[in-house]
């Protein structure tokens, strides 16, 4: 079984559960919404708005008001010293740090039942997209979420700033399949030299005779990325599926 065909039989389960959710997306919304609220009713923010008493949306956004994540700072640092129990009840087994802003790079903490709520979006994505495009699946990919040429580090209490790579959004289970279509090399992700890095991406690009799907986080990055190469339209458009 190839790695497209691992990932999209992986798929059909979360496939089935999305279709089924937009029969009535709103009462999937809201029963979505229950179960975080319970099973986060514990923790220092679930006891301080009431999650347990929360039983309507409408109840939701009374007790709990707008924020953005600077209103959260203080709370993510005592995560990040490796505090539980503080915005989650669920062990923070990671932190993602943004790209950066005006104001800075911000620490989003990662959950094991936050990737698992990726993989439940990702997965029927990309089974709609080969059943819309088969021809993405023939081919090889180039993913690139995480930020280029970060060296590992840990916060204060150990927790891992950053995934191990863009696999543990699918799950352990797929990590075999999800590196056997890259078009470059897992490991080029921890090259620390940028100059360095972006040789090792674009040769890998080049020499990839089956790159057939790209997926970044940014069309900008991309294109900055692939401006290197001479004639990179030609050079690279060909071989993506249309």
């Amino acid at each position: 079984m190839t790695g497209w065909q691992r990932l999209l039989q992986a798929a059909g389960e979360p496939l089935s559960a999305f279709e089924a959710a937009l029969d009535d997306p709103e009462r999937a919304q809201i029963d979505l919404l229950m179960n975080i609220l319970r099973a986060n009713a514990e923790s220092e923010f679930g006891r301080a708005h009431g999650f347990a008493a929360i039983r309507t949306v409408a109840d939701y956004r009374s007790a709990v008001p707008v924020r953005v994540h600077a209103d959260f700072e203080s709370q993510i640092n005592r995560m990040a010293d490796g505090e539980a129990g503080v915005l989650t009840s669920c062990p923070v087994i990671a932190f993602e740090e943004t790209g950066g802003t005006s104001s800075g790079t911000k620490l989003i903490p990662y959950t094991q039942e936050s990737l698992a709520a990726f993989r439940a979006a990702v997965l029927p994505w990309l089974a709609d997209l080969t059943r819309r495009r088969p021809g993405v699946c023939a081919g090889k990919t180039y993913v690139s979420i995480s930020p280029a040429t970060r060296p590992p580090r840990v916060t204060l209490g150990g927790i891992p700033v950053g995934l191990a790579s863009e696999a543990a959004y699918l799950g352990d289970d797929l990590v075999g399949a999800f590196l056997s279509i890259l078009a470059v090399p897992s490991e080029v992700a921890a090259i620390s030299d940028v100059g360095a890095w972006r040789l090792a991406t674009l040769t890998a690009l080049i020499e990839c005779e089956d790159l057939t799907f790209v997926s970044v986080w940014s069309p900008t990055f991309f294109l900055a990325l692939i401006e290197a190469i001479p004639d990179h339209e030609a050079a690279l458009v060909p071989k993506l599926s249309a």
